[in-house]
């Protein structure tokens, strides 16, 4: 994470020169290109918001744990970002791909004769999810997406759950997938490719996506047990194909082994999650669309 700039402090760490107004200014560059406050910024970051003004404002200069704790809230893959002698703090590039889908975020709505839902979403969220579906096992695993994909998520609506989940959980699918098409924009900028392997207990989940702008889903889990609380296993396909579909990315899903159905099931959203941070990530060298077609 550090990055070439880890480099330079370790060549001047006895010496005045760590270009610390620069940087901060930078940050307040990123910030306004985001459409952020400093306030945000101050949350996300978990920072004192006090310090966030005077950081900006250069009265007083942040140390490198502070420097890297901002450098992740805004999305940054490495410290080379917002220190301008970097090779990679290139940034128009930068900032307009972050810029992409209308600040990546997005908000869809599906009402049907069987399901009247809301989904809302910021990829460069803090991982704040606020969902509520009626399904007490869906909620918990569409939290899950969101506290480690660092997606904010709101889901608020209503199902026929009278009659079973089936359609609560492939119509919030569609909707998230949608959601997420949505944010992405063209895509630019973005890692695009994922790779997660993901334990839990006596679990192991393998998640890979390829954000390439074609919906595809192979999955592959054998659960011992027909359903989670109040949710049917089987759904758990069900769902992600709406979502692979609907986003427009390559999903591959398979559950390794396992002997508890909770862990599996669990073990897969907790890797789709990490393999979308990874695969919907700003990539600083990448300067357009990571395609040699030039579109996705």
């Amino acid at each position: 994470f550090f990055g070439n700039y880890g480099e330079y402090l370790l060549e001047n760490v006895f010496k005045d020169t760590y270009t610390f107004p620069a940087m901060t200014q930078r940050i307040d560059v990123i910030l306004n290109a985001l459409g952020w406050t400093q306030s945000e910024l101050a949350e996300r970051a978990q920072i004192d918001k006090g310090k966030i003004s005077r950081y900006i404002s250069g009265e007083i200069q942040p140390n490198v744990g502070t420097l890297v704790r901002i450098a992740r809230a805004l999305g940054c893959g490495s410290l080379d970002e917002i220190w301008p002698m970097g090779p990679e703090a290139r940034g128009g590039e930068f900032l307009s791909a972050r810029k992409a889908g209308g600040g990546r975020r997005a908000e869809v709505r599906r009402q049907t004769s069987e399901t009247d839902f809301t989904v809302s979403i910021d990829l460069d969220g803090a991982g704040k999810g606020s969902i509520a579906t009626g399904i007490g096992f869906f909620d918990h695993m569409l939290n899950q997406i969101a506290r480690h994909g660092l997606i904010d998520i709101t889901v608020k609506g209503k199902g026929d759950l009278e009659v079973d989940a089936h359609h609560t959980a492939e119509d919030v699918g569609i909707l998230l997938g949608q959601a997420i098409a949505k944010a992405l924009g063209d895509r630019a900028g973005i890692h695009r490719f994922a790779d997660v392997r993901l334990p839990m207990m006596d679990a192991l989940a393998h998640v890979v996506i390829d954000a390439g702008g074609r919906g595809n889903l192979v999955y592959s889990a054998r659960y011992p047990e027909a359903r989670v609380g109040a949710l049917d296993a089987a759904l758990v396909r069900e769902f992600f194909w709406s979502v692979a579909t609907h986003a427009g990315i390559d999903l591959h899903i398979e559950v390794c082994y396992g002997e508890n159905t909770h862990h599996m099931v669990e073990a897969v959203f907790k890797a789709f999650a990490r393999a979308m941070r990874d695969a919907v990530a700003l990539d600083p060298r990448e300067p357009g669309v990571p395609s040699t077609k030039g579109v996705l």
